[in-house]
């Protein structure tokens, strides 16, 4: 073999081995990237469905609660009445005109048209009540008072219902026996003529069996519910103060 032969053959030697070495180099970063792709592309909604799955059960125990078991007791009407009683001062036109007794007396106006209900828990254990007066309806011992008392002064006529919502019931006895007299406060808001107020009743009540009955009694100013009291010239006058009297019986159903 001459010498310029061997080289051509060197030559082409180098150039097949430097061909297939630059192969080999190219090929390896394509097999590293290809798995690199199929890594990432696993951890996407297998991993998020789980977690999902997971905070289902935390949250449904707290979404169920079990209401708490009352009694509702309703007013019976025909057995309940609401009444006003007011000190009064007549004086000699009065004794002339209408034949009153001169001087001091308590005026008293009721009615039965007195309609609600209460809720209780556990005994006496309060839940929620709300009682409605036709004020509208009060009728006393002179039928020219009440007229005035709905036109002028009370304008029961333009207001007709007085609202009591009860808020809390306060100072009852440690343990409750049924039947037994019990004496206790009940809060709540009082509204007449749209005006509201926060109102206290001293309450003696009992409860047997189906039945809630008892009395409750407050004491309210005419001019805190936005009328003055009734007063005529030379006839008579009434205190600002007046005491409210509830007489209720109200049956579970």
């Amino acid at each position: 073999m001459s010498r310029r032969l061997f080289v051509v053959l060197m030559l082409l030697t180098a150039f097949v081995l430097a061909a297939c070495g630059g192969q080999n180099e190219t090929a390896v970063p394509a097999a590293v990237e290809e798995p690199a792709i199929a890594a990432t592309a696993v951890p996407q909604s297998p991993t998020n469905e789980p977690e999902a799955a997971a905070a289902e059960p935390t949250e449904a125990p707290s979404a169920v609660e079990p209401a708490a078991s009352s009694r509702t007791f309703t007013i019976v009407t025909e057995e309940s009445s609401a009444s006003y009683i007011a000190d009064e001062e007549f004086f000699q036109g009065a004794v002339d005109r209408l034949g009153e007794a001169l001087g001091l007396t308590n005026t008293v106006g009721s009615t039965n048209q007195i309609e609600g209900a209460v809720q209780l828990a556990d005994g006496f254990e309060f839940v929620s009540g709300q009682f409605t007066v036709n004020i509208q309806s009060l009728t006393s011992n002179q039928s020219r008072r009440d007229e005035k008392i709905r036109e002028e002064w009370l304008e029961s006529n333009l207001f007709p219902e007085a609202v009591f919502v009860i808020t809390a019931v306060t100072n009852l006895p440690a343990g409750y026996t049924e039947g037994q007299e019990t004496a206790f406060q009940m809060n709540g808001d009082m509204t007449i003529r749209d005006i509201t107020n926060p109102v206290t009743f001293d309450v003696v009540a009992v409860l047997d069996g189906d039945t809630l009955a008892g009395t409750a009694t407050t004491l309210l100013k005419m001019t805190d519910f936005g009328f003055a009291p009734p007063a005529i010239a030379n006839f008579f006058t009434v205190a600002d103060d007046f005491t409210v009297e509830v007489q209720f019986t109200a049956r579970e159903g």
